[in-house]
C-alpha cells in the first residue's frame, strides 16, 4: 500500500494532489487504469497485482467513505498498523503531514518495519474488488477531478459487468466478512472516520459495522485527532439515523426500514459516543483506539439473515 502511494503524483496519476483528492479520485485516476489491459494480462483487482497473484487472508478490512481524503484512508491504515489512535494529531504524530511529503513517506516503512508491521494484510474494497467488472465504463454522476477540473474518464475495456448474481463482487462483503471472521484469528474491522464524521452517516457504513458485530468482529476506531474529535461534539449530539445519507435514495430507505426503533437506535447512538466509560469522547482524552460499543449503535440497522441476501440492492451500490 505504502509502495502505491508513494507512486502517485509521480508515476501514477502525476497531478496527485493529497490535500484536495479523495479516494473515489484515485479509483478512477490510478486503480482503474492501473489494473486495466497491459499487454497480454487482462483487467483484474489491482490487489492481485498488488500481490503479484499471491492469495492470502486478511488480517483486517477497512470500512470506509469515498468522499474521504485518499491521503487520510492510508493515514488511518498506518495508524492502526502503528497502534497509534489518530492519524493526524499534533506533537510531531501526523501520519498525514509524513504522507504529504515525499521525503517523508519512506520514513514510514522505517517506523513499520521497526515495529515488525510491514506485512500486515488490510482488505479495502477499493482494491480488492475488480472495479472493471463494476464501475469503470461509467460515470453516471459526471464526477470531476479537483485539480484537472475534468470530468473523471471512464475505463473502454471490454469487461463484463455484473450487478447481481454469483459472479458480482460487491454483494457479497456480508459472505466475506463472516468467512474471514471463521479463519482468521483476531480479525479485525478498522473504522476510519473522516474529519467531518460523515463516516456516521452513511447508509453502507452503518450496514458493515452491524454485521461486524453480528459476527463479534473485533472493532477499532481511528480519527482525525483528539481536537477534531471534540469539535464535532455538538454535531453528533444532534446525529440521528433519520438523517443517513447514501448516494442512491433507495440505499437510505433499505436500512432505515430494517431498523424498527428510531429512537432506540438514536439514542443508542448517543450512548456510544459520549458514555463516559466507553464513548468515544472518552477515548480522545484516553487516547484509546478501541471503540467496543460501535456495534450497539449498527446493530440496529440490518440482521444478518437481512444482509445475506441483498442481490436486488446490489445494483445501487455501483453510484456509492
Amino acid at each position: 500500500l505504502l509502495k502505491f502511494y508513494s507512486e502517485l503524483g509521480v508515476g501514477i496519476m502525476r497531478h496527485f494532489n493529497p490535500a484536495k483528492h479523495t479516494t473515489a479520485d484515485v479509483v478512477r485516476q490510478a486503480i482503474i487504469p492501473e489494473s486495466g489491459v497491459r499487454g497480454s494480462r487482462l483487467p483484474c483487482a489491482l490487489a492481485t497485482i498488488m500481490m503479484r497473484g499471491e492469495r492470502c487472508r486478511p488480517q483486517k478490512m477497512v470500512t470506509h467513505n469515498w468522499g474521504n481524503l485518499f491521503v487520510h484512508l492510508v493515514a488511518a491504515i498506518v495508524a492502526d498498523a502503528l497502534d497509534q489512535p489518530y492519524y493526524n494529531d499534533g506533537d510531531g504524530k501526523s501520519l498525514v503531514a509524513d504522507l504529504s511529503d515525499p521525503s517523508r513517506v519512506w520514513s514510514l516503512w522505517g517506523k513499520l518495519h521497526a515495529k515488525g508491521k510491514l506485512q500486515n494484510t488490510y482488505w479495502v474494497c477499493a482494491f480488492a474488488v475488480d472495479q472493471h467488472k463494476t464501475i469503470c465504463g461509467e460515470n453516471p454522476r459526471g464526477d470531476v477531478d479537483p485539480v484537472l477540473h475534468k470530468t473523471h474518464p471512464v475505463c473502454r475495456c471490454d469487461t463484463e459487468k455484473f450487478r447481481r448474481g454469483p459472479d458480482c463482487e460487491v454483494n457479497k462483503f456480508d459472505d466475506m466478512m463472516m468467512y474471514l471472521a471463521s479463519k482468521v484469528p483476531n480479525f479485525t474491522q478498522v473504522i476510519t472516520v473522516d474529519r467531518d464524521f460523515d463516516l456516521f452517516t452513511r447508509a453502507w457504513c452503518i450496514a458493515e459495522i452491524n454485521l461486524a458485530h453480528a459476527v463479534n468482529l473485533r472493532q477499532v476506531i481511528k480519527v482525525e485527532s483528539g481536537e477534531n474529535l471534540r469539535e464535532h461534539r455538538e454535531d453528533l449530539r444532534g446525529l440521528k439515523v433519520q438523517d443517513m445519507k447514501a448516494s442512491v435514495e433507495s440505499d437510505k430507505q433499505f436500512i432505515l426500514g430494517k431498523i424498527p426503533d428510531k429512537a432506540l437506535f438514536n439514542r443508542a447512538l448517543q450512548d456510544l459516543i459520549f458514555n463516559p466509560h466507553s464513548g468515544l469522547m472518552r477515548a480522545s482524552r484516553d487516547g484509546a483506539s478501541q471503540a467496543s460499543m460501535l456495534g450497539k449503535v449498527a446493530r440496529w440497522a440490518l440482521s444478518e439473515a437481512q444482509m445475506r441476501r441483498q442481490d436486488a440492492a446490489a445494483e445501487d451500490f455501483f453510484s456509492i
